[in-house]
This record gives structure tokens, sequence and C-alpha cells, in this order.
């Protein structure tokens, strides 16, 4: 509240004084508002992921928003009222180990709120990263009797293992090796396997297909 009163002192007649009062009442607003931008599958191997978008009014007048997210249209929030929320996917490039996502967020005061020359605006922006896992391994088919005579059998030692930093499932084409799965930082997959010796060298070569959680093959 602000008062103000004037005093008029009138000169050549009798000593009068005349006094008027009046008040003025201006309301103190406290614009504000919170967003979070929050990864929702960290440490996934996956072909995107996706991020929770929340906006809130915390503070006590109404605001118009907009953003730089293309699934998000302006819209208003009431003080109090229930906040935005949203999901919004992402792809993941190729072999990327992070996804990094940021909102841009300007809130706009009601024209009824402005005065004078003060600030009608509001910027905040908040962002999260996602870790993308990285599925990898190795496999290697190493012969363990090199000298042998035809008729006799070589014997092969299959060495699988999951370099990778998620689990995958591995199908081979060796009538031995049925399916298994290794998961990060398990001990390796060894076996050995027989070939009979016919003439000259034995030659004999192991196909692997190793299927990571999203189905990708590898």
């Amino acid at each position: 509240v602000n008062v103000v009163t004037v005093v008029y002192e009138v000169t050549g007649v009798p000593a009068i004084q005349v006094t008027d009062t009046n008040d003025f009442e201006v309301d103190i607003i406290h614009p504000d508002f919170d967003v979070t931008k929050e990864c929702l599958t960290d440490n996934v191997d996956a072909n995107e992921v996706t991020f929770l978008i929340t906006i809130d009014n915390t503070g006590d007048v109404p605001l118009d928003f907009t953003t730089d997210e293309p699934e998000i249209a302006p819209f208003s929030l009431d003080p109090g009222g229930v906040p935005l929320q949203m999901e919004v996917t992402r792809p993941v490039p190729a072999d990327a180990t992070e996804v990094e996502n940021i909102i841009n967020v300007v809130a706009t005061l009601p024209a009824e709120y402005v005065c004078a020359d003060n600030p009608t605006t509001i910027e905040k922006s908040d962002g999260d990263i996602c870790n993308i896992l990285q599925p990898d391994f190795t496999v290697t088919k190493e012969c363990i009797t090199p000298e042998v005579v035809p008729g006799e059998m070589a014997t092969f030692l299959i060495t699988i293992t999951n370099t990778g930093d998620t689990a995958l499932d591995f199908v081979t084409d060796e009538p031995e090796i049925g399916p298994f799965s290794l998961a990060a930082g398990d001990p390796p997959f060894t076996q050995e396997v027989d070939r009979e010796a016919v003439s000259g060298t034995v030659e004999n070569t192991i196909n692997v297909i190793a299927t990571a959680g999203n189905g990708t093959e590898l």
C-alpha cells in the first residue's frame, strides 16, 4: 500500500491548510516455474531413448509457456495446477555411448501482470544423459593338436567372450554347442571339438551370431 498526503497552503487569505490523502495498493507477484528433463531408459541397448519432461508453475500467477520441443505446443499453467508432463523419444546415433538432450523453456507473464519496464519472461533449461550400452564379443577357434596324421582327430579350442556391457544370447553352427548366454563380465565360454584329419591340413571354421536384448544381431 502506498499513501500520498498533499498539504496545500493558500496565501493571501487567512491561514488555512487544505489536506487531501489518497492510497493505492500494489500486488507483489512472484512468477516462477520448474522444468526437468529426465532419462527414463538409462543403461540400455536400444535404437531410441525416452525422456520425461515435467514443467510446473511454482509461482503465484498464470504463465504462458513455449519450448523448443517439437512435440510440445504452446500452453498455459495456473499456479498450483497440474504440471505438464510428456515423454519424448530420441534416436540413438550409431556407435553412440550416450544421448544428451536439453529442453529450453520460456514462460511469459500475461499482459495484465506486466508493469512498466519490468521483465515479462522467465527462461530456464534442463537436460539429462541416457547412457547407451555397447554390445560386442570376440570368438576364436584354435587348433591345439597342430600335428596329426590322416585318420586321427584334430582338436580345436573354441573361445567366445562377451566384451560388451550388456548380456548376449549366442548361437553357432557347431553341432556340439547349443544356444547359450553370457552376461557382461562373465568368464568366456570355451569348448573343445574334434574333427577328423583326412589329408593335408585340417581347417575348421565357426560362425557365431550374438543377439542383444533389443533384438540387434552381431
